[in-house]
């Protein structure tokens, strides 16, 4: 440690100036590291007293964000001020507006010349939204037999679907609630306000009602991404279910989003989310060398030799979770009471049944943040160049001597990821090429010896994560960063600002497939409303979203 060097500094020995140069880039470095632990100091003393306070029935120090950012920041958007966008982002084309109806509109000839000769029209499309109740009387005939002494009834037709609200209300409300995170007390007065007779019950009834179309349709959705594109952005965000903490996994594509909220983040939970949170839970697998896996995850010989035993007297090569911490609890609770060895022998057997397993496409590529629940799931892995840039961001050094230190090596790092960004624009051969060149210019950038320690404590960082940084050498068509899952990622911190939290397991799942169904809609420029309505219809009339995966070129 650095102050651990400035006790054993001999300072009477220094006695030429590259002596007195070393060590006072020891005593910055100290500066740096004292400062940064006081401002760390000083934020959890503010936290407890703000916590004390609110005990005490008072109220925490208010917060006022500071509406100006870092000037030498980089968003999630993934824009670095100085360097123009990171992404080229084409121009949308025009979207001709679809006709409803048509009016004609004649022409006053009041004083207008006698020779004036009719030449066909000129267009103007005006759009309007219809906002008004549409509520049927049914008149169902209603027969009596004196001879049966029975009554007979009329059904109701197809068209009128289940009960009192018709699909329209139905499809309205779960927009509304889904899509526009409008809460359902709010949706009440909206809908009185239209003219409609409901209350907050029967909309939460109207809600519920959609859930199981919904979730095999996100199920289809997965399934439907990952045959086409066999490259993911995966990233995950915190939630709440009835006051317990969960993690909402998002998995993107091109033409796709889908959430899944589950236990935790980790790697058992992506695999779980990248299999569909199955109904009947995660499956193992093992085979007769998987002996060799387990001792590479770092499984003591002895217990990786006592579990093959095990299971090899089991007999099933596919188990489930609960399955087989039966088999280690009842026959080696020595092993079962290791939860760090469980933890292991799950995450190899569940990658195992990943590879074996044909319902969802085995992911190739996957790009996201360096957290290690993301390691081994996929064939190559890539990481986000944007959260590789935070580590550095977050560095805020006192001394100028710092801060010059750190600007400069910001203003290479960020030339370094022009330069990938043009290498993704190259033909094959100038790719092939430039390849070599852009290996040893990130080599040349990301050598920790700027004088200054925390800086290249986060180069060395860097420069561990070269293979998977430089992935898109190989892959050029990979993103340099994730923010499309992180975009997804804010949608669902939407919800839970307005939400909260939702109640039940039944409820999460609810709102995880609509978040997929409308989410994957808007990426493949599907009206949601009308979509919504088929389904709720019972027309299914439209090409699934599924379908419509399979169908658009990539």
């Amino acid at each position: 440690m650095i102050l651990d060097r400035i006790k054993t500094m001999q300072f009477a020995k220094i006695d030429d100036i590259n002596e007195l140069r070393k060590a006072l880039e020891i005593l910055v470095d100290a500066v740096e590291v004292l400062s940064q632990r006081n401002d760390e100091q000083a934020k959890r003393i503010q936290e407890q007293a703000d916590e004390l306070a609110k005990l005490k029935g008072g109220n925490a120090r208010p917060v006022f964000k500071n509406k100006k950012k870092a000037s030498k920041n980089i968003s999630s958007g993934g824009k670095e001020k100085g360097l123009g966008s990171v992404n080229k982002i084409e121009q949308k084309p025009f979207r001709e507006v679809p006709i409803d109806r048509s009016e004609r509109v004649p022409l006053s000839k009041v004083g207008l010349p006698a020779d004036i000769q009719f030449k066909g029209y000129e267009t103007y499309t005006q759009q309007e939204l219809v906002m008004r109740t549409d509520n049927v009387q049914y008149l169902l005939e209603v027969y009596y037999s004196p001879s049966e002494q029975k009554t007979y009834k009329a059904a109701l037709p197809a068209c009128a679907g289940k009960g009192h609200f018709g699909s329209g209300i139905k499809s309205f409300i779960n927009v509304l609630y889904h899509y526009g995170n409008v809460t359902t007390k709010t949706m009440e007065g909206l809908l009185k306000g239209i003219g409609l007779q409901i209350s907050a019950g029967s909309i939460n009834n109207i809600l519920r009602a959609e859930h199981d179309w919904a979730v095999e349709e996100q199920s289809s959705i997965l399934q439907a991404g990952l045959s086409v594109n066999k490259t993911l952005q995966m990233d995950c965000t915190g939630n709440v279910q009835k006051g317990k903490n969960k993690t909402t996994h998002i998995l993107t594509g091109p033409l796709f989003s889908v959430f899944y909220t589950l236990a935790s983040k980790s790697r058992i939970a992506c695999l779980n989310a990248l299999q569909g949170n199955p109904k009947d839970g995660l499956k193992l697998m093992w085979h007769k060398d998987m002996e060799a896996s387990f001792r590479e995850a770092k499984v003591s010989k002895v217990d990786s030799k006592k579990v093959m035993e095990l299971l090899t007297s089991h007999g099933a090569t596919v188990l489930s979770m609960d399955e087989l911490d039966a088999l280690l609890k009842d026959r080696a609770p020595d092993i079962f009471n290791k939860n760090r060895i469980g933890t292991i022998l799950k995450e190899v057997m569940a990658l195992c049944y990943y590879d074996y397993q044909q319902d969802f496409p085995r992911l190739e590529r996957l790009v996201s943040d360096d957290a290690p629940e993301y390691g081994k799931i996929a064939t190559h892995h890539a990481l986000c160049w944007v959260h590789d840039a935070r580590y550095f961001n977050k560095l805020s050094p006192v001394l100028d001597y710092s801060q010059q230190i750190k600007e400069d090596f910001m203003g290479s790092y960020w030339a370094f990821y022009q330069r990938l960004l043009d290498y993704k624009s190259l033909t094959a051969k100038q790719q092939k090429k430039q390849k070599p060149f852009i290996i040893k210019a990130f080599d040349a950038l990301f050598q920790p010896a700027t004088k200054y320690g925390a800086l290249d404590m986060c180069i060395e960082r860097t420069r561990a994560n070269k293979q998977k940084l430089l992935m898109v050498l190989d892959f050029p068509f990979l993103p340099l960063h994730n923010n499309d899952s992180e975009l997804g990622a804010r949608k669902v911190v939407r919800k839970r600002d307005i939400s909260l939290h939702t109640w039940t397991d039944w409820g999460t799942e609810l709102r995880d497939a609509f978040l997929t169904i409308t989410e994957t809609a808007r990426k493949i420029g599907v009206p949601i409303y009308k979509y919504i309505h088929d389904r709720i219809s019972g027309n299914y009339k439209q090409t699934s979203l599924a379908d419509r995966i399979r169908l658009t070129p990539i």
